[in-house]
């Protein structure tokens, strides 16, 4: 999880689409030749943070660059399901509640204290990029509307484009 104050950075698309990238560059390296590498994501409808141009952008980019062969988005049902992340922010808020916070720091003992499994970050104003350049690598398809889909694929063997 990655934590930041909200005087330096908001919590929109470009935001969480840094935060995203962040993730992918500390966890994992560009593929080598041949090797094959798939990534599911699931999201909310939310298109403030991740149903958006950004993050398609994003995914886009990280199928160019090589760190993945595939990358499917799959969106849940609005108003019918939850992600187990919904879970884990109950689990959080259920130990702010029980905690005082008096530096920043102390929100990554809540939240690693909440489940031992959580890993959180700290993350300043650099560690937000300017995703514009990523955005116009790829082609935006007019009438493409992505709250119409259910499930959105980008593949190497076709980079720039989105299979739905």
């Amino acid at each position: 999880m990655f934590v930041w104050n909200e005087l330096v950075a908001k919590r929109g698309s470009s935001e969480v689409t840094s935060c995203i990238l962040k993730y992918i560059e500390l966890h994992f390296e560009q593929l080598r030749a041949g090797e094959i590498r798939r990534l599911v994501v699931w999201s909310g409808c939310c298109i403030a943070q991740n149903n958006n141009w950004w993050c398609i952008a994003l995914y886009d980019y990280l199928i160019v660059k090589k760190y993945f062969t595939s990358i499917d988005q799959k969106f849940l049902v609005s108003g019918h399901s939850f992600l187990p992340c919904d879970r884990d922010f109950a689990l959080i808020e259920r130990r702010k509640n029980k905690s005082t916070v008096y530096h920043r720091k102390q929100w990554l003992e809540i939240i690693v204290n909440a489940n031992p499994a959580f890993h959180a970050y700290y993350i300043d104003k650099e560690d937000f990029i300017d995703l514009s350049d990523i955005e116009g690598m790829f082609k935006m398809q007019p009438g493409f509307k992505i709250r119409s889909f259910h499930w959105i694929q980008f593949s190497s063997e076709e980079p720039n484009t989105v299979r739905t």
